[in-house]
């Protein structure tokens, strides 16, 4: 087994942000980077997001006015490391929602919506780069569609991903990226999806700060005729592209801070969200945050 010559410090400082900018997507839950934890380490990340949204796109991708929305999401993201190749993971979120009404009051509701349970085997690595597979079932808890307020739809998911991810030195620092595609099966009501997410981020030598850019993507990929149900802010079959961008700044060798903020550049069928997003990241050993130390 051959030691990479990368930097550990900064590969970890490197995946403290790239795993917390992920995990913090405002669009895609569980949807780690490529890399694994390794044998008997996990990492946590504890975020707390702000969106809201008061204009929307129509079906034909224009921008429309809409009532007011407003949700405060809180996701605990978990994954443990089985094996230096196998990951587990698991992601409970809990939203406040405020949905204005035609009555010109507020219909609110709180609980947790749904569970996402996930499992990534990483398939070849070498170096600072890892190729990996995800599969993630979600079941829904409290999501009932029917309610004035919805928390979300009510129906389970399964979800297959491929994962890529890689890091090197780059003049006064370290470039990270990762990109996933993948397909979601979503039973009864609400359309199948594709989604294709990227993010790249920049560390510089001997600082404690990380910054990563995000695009994240999903695309409906079948119409539902005479159903115009919506959760949260989307109708059953929706495209949605959103940008993101955020900061880590770490506090020691186990904890970072992750601050950010997203906005919809585009979409149908889907509200135009934009808000901000804070958490707290935790690893029992940094050292190993790509896992295998990070050698393959």
């Amino acid at each position: 087994m051959h030691r990479c010559s990368l930097d550990r410090g900064w590969l970890k400082l490197a995946g403290f942000a790239a795993l917390a900018a992920i995990a913090l997507s405002p669009v895609d839950k569980a949807s780690a980077a490529a890399w694994t934890r390794a044998q008997n380490q996990y990492l946590l990340v504890i975020p707390v997001q702000y969106a809201t949204a008061d204009r929307q796109f129509d079906e034909d991708g224009d921008k429309i006015n809409r009532l007011r929305f407003q949700q405060v999401d809180v996701s605990p993201y978990f994954e443990f490391g089985l094996t230096d190749a196998l990951t587990i993971g698991a992601q409970p979120r809990f939203i406040w929602v405020r949905q204005a009404n035609e009555f010109g009051g507020d219909d609110i509701n709180t609980g947790l919506a749904d569970v996402d349970v996930f499992a990534r085997l990483r398939l070849w690595g070498r170096d600072s780069a890892a190729l990996s597979v995800q599969g993630l079932v979600k079941a829904p808890i409290e999501a009932d569609e029917t309610e004035a307020a919805p928390l979300g739809f009510d129906q389970a998911d399964i979800e297959g991903s491929l994962l890529y991810a890689n890091a090197y030195s780059a003049g006064s620092g370290r470039i990270f990226y990762n990109l996933d595609v993948g397909y979601r099966k979503r039973f009864e009501t609400p359309g199948d999806e594709i989604h294709g997410n990227g993010f790249i981020g920049w560390s510089p030598n001997a600082s404690r700060w990380t910054f990563v850019a995000a695009s994240n993507n999903t695309f409906g990929v079948r119409n539902e005729e005479d159903n115009l149900l919506e959760a949260l802010t989307a109708r059953p079959d929706f495209r949605r592209n959103q940008v993101q961008a955020s900061a880590s700044y770490r506090l020691g060798d186990r904890v970072s801070i992750v601050a950010g903020g997203f906005t919809t550049v585009s979409g149908r069928n889907v509200g135009v969200s934009h808000g901000g997003f804070i958490s707290l990241v935790f690893s029992l050993d940094p050292s190993l945050i790509f896992g295998t130390e990070p050698y393959f």
